[in-house]
């Protein structure tokens, strides 16, 4: 499963900025993990949004979690803003 989202200022409660859209959560079950399919679900994302005019997909991950999902990034060029904020972990 993945969300994708038009992008919004404010911290999403804003108006959309065109151009521009987040992606919410890719999930992948446990027992799927490591067969590539979060990377075809991530792919279709990409296509999906630079298909309806977003040219940038924003994300965020816990900083020290996850790093399956940071490598996924990674591997299709996302790279860390360096802005970080506190989380209700």
């Amino acid at each position: 499963m993945a969300l994708i989202q038009l992008f919004r200022a404010s911290g999403g409660n804003g108006q959309v900025i065109p151009g521009m859209s987040f992606l919410s959560l890719i999930y992948v079950l446990p027992d799927r993990l490591g067969k590539g399919i979060g990377g075809m679900m991530l792919d279709a994302v990409i296509e999906e949004a630079n298909r309806r005019g977003c040219l940038r997909i924003y994300l965020w991950t816990h900083e020290r979690q996850n790093e399956r999902a940071h490598r996924l990034y990674r591997s299709r060029s996302f790279a860390r803003t360096g802005r970080t904020m506190h989380d209700d972990e």
